[in-house]
Formats: C-alpha cells, structure tokens, sequence
C-alpha cells in the first residue's frame, strides 16, 4: 500500500444528501485504501458547475446519464477539452481519432472494437474514474400501460395511460 499521508485532496460536489453520503463513502475508502487524506468541499449547484467549467477543482463528483443506449453517448463527452461536458480539460489525439474512425465504419463489430479502443485510453489516462452506476426502483399499478424503460435506466411515460 502506497503511502500519501503528505498529499491533501479536496473532493468537490453539490450539496445534496445523495452526493455527501457518497463524498463520504469516499474519503472513508480513500483513507483507508490508499491511506490519503480527502477533505470535502460541498457547495451550491450553481456554484459548483461553474468551479467546474473553469477547472476550480482536484477531485470532483459527477454524473452523467446516456441519452441513447450507445458507448459513444458516453465516449463523445471526452472528446475534445473544449466541449461544453468535458469538464476535465482533458484531450487525445489518438481517441479524437478513434472516435471519428467510429463514425465511419458500418461494420458494427469494428465499431465496437474502436469504441473500446477508445474507453481503455479514457480509462488508462483517468481524467476520470467511473466509481458506480446509479440505479433506480420503480413501482407500478398493473392498470398503467405503455411505459417504456430504457436500459439506461431512464422512464419515459410519454403515451403512459391507465386502463
């Protein structure tokens, strides 16, 4: 086990019981796997995006939720450092370029293939580092028709009805 007693990080997020329950969760792991001191800086929404827009941050909670069922939903959020998602300022040349050849290929196997080309050196470089997948329970009354669950998790009752 590495030792980074010397080093202090501050881990940012919005202030919300959800995100302080897991900014604590954290720096309870980070302490005790890594032995690194985090502390943690909760702060207003509005507040928050724009620390991160302008890349006012070490270490920093963030989500982010597919609008399509598509890797490249995720992937293009990274691809340029100037974009209005990547708050990370982080950019390749050799994933720009994995990613725009995925663009071009009709075979839906070597677009997979680029694809995780691409996430092993998002992954590998870590200006992220994806920690859990959010997950959300729903009931429903046998009597509502028509709802759609997408495999990202997100409901859409856009023609629900009840009989």
């Amino acid at each position: 086990k590495k030792d980074y007693r010397a080093k202090k990080i501050t881990l940012t997020y919005v202030s919300n019981d959800r995100s302080h329950i897991l900014a604590q969760a954290l720096q309870r792991d980070f302490k005790e796997n890594l032995n690194l001191n985090v502390s943690l800086k909760a702060m207003e929404r509005k507040t928050y995006y724009e620390k991160l827009k302008s890349l006012d941050y070490e270490l920093a909670l963030y989500s982010w939720i597919a609008d399509f069922s598509d890797p490249i939903d995720f992937l293009n959020v990274f691809k340029y450092k100037d974009s209005s998602t990547n708050n990370t300022g982080w950019e390749n040349e050799s994933f720009i370029k994995l990613l725009e050849d995925s663009e071009n290929v009709l075979d839906d196997k070597e677009r997979k293939k680029l694809l995780k080309q691409a996430e092993e050196i998002l992954l590998s470089e870590a200006p992220i580092i994806p920690i859990y997948h959010l997950t959300q329970n729903f009931l429903k009354k046998e009597t509502l028709k028509d709802i759609n669950l997408y495999p990202s998790g997100f409901l859409d009752l856009k023609y629900a009805y009840f009989e």
